[in-house]
């Protein structure tokens, strides 16, 4: 799933550059964070079994997060997460 996200992405990106004739600029924002070991023994998995990098399987991921939860009207499991989200913060 997240491999076919991240293909569909690239392939828009390279449509766009065709159309243009020039360069597409994406957007070169630093994201940095912190994760625990576990996670990151988790990333590495996920590296691993889909085959890309960490840039293109964090980008993959947030496509998908975008995908179910923010862009339907509505969001499934997004409730949820809100929830979760206000403990953690209290």
């Amino acid at each position: 799933m997240l491999r076919r996200e991240f293909e569909t992405w690239n392939a828009a990106k390279i449509e766009q550059r065709n159309r243009v004739g020039k360069a597409v600029r994406i957007p070169q924002r630093r994201l940095s964070f912190k994760i625990s070991p576990k996670t990151d023994r988790d990333v590495q998995w996920l590296m691993k079994a889909i085959g890309m990098n960490k840039t293109d399987t964090v980008r993959s991921v947030i496509m998908e997060i975008e995908r179910d939860l923010l862009a339907p009207k509505a969001p499934n499991g997004l409730r949820h997460l809100q929830d979760i989200a206000a403990v953690v913060n209290a």
